[in-house]
């Protein structure tokens, strides 16, 4: 994956805090398909090796449609498209 200089301070930064803090899943199940993937799990708390989880991110796609039941209503995420969303 090629980082911009101007961010890989911060994607570096986020590499290491995925890896040594971790962030809390509260979903039981996520939480034991993550444990199977090979990240250590500790209670709700799931910690992310950088070679794992950046090779994960080469995995997904570039874009991808999110269909609304309204099919009018569907829209496309990535690709360079920019779609408005609440944020709470």
């Amino acid at each position: 994956m090629n980082i911009p200089d101007s961010i890989k301070p911060i994607h570096e930064a986020s590499l290491v805090i995925l890896q040594k803090t971790g962030i809390r899943i509260h979903h039981e199940q996520a939480g034991e398909l993550l444990r199977q993937k090979g990240c250590r799990v500790d209670g709700q708390t799931v910690r992310f090796e950088p070679g794992w989880l950046m090779d994960v991110v080469e995995q997904t796609p570039a874009s991808f449609e999110l269909h609304a039941r309204n099919p009018n209503h569907s829209i496309t995420i990535g690709g360079g498209n920019t779609q408005p969303a609440p944020c709470y």
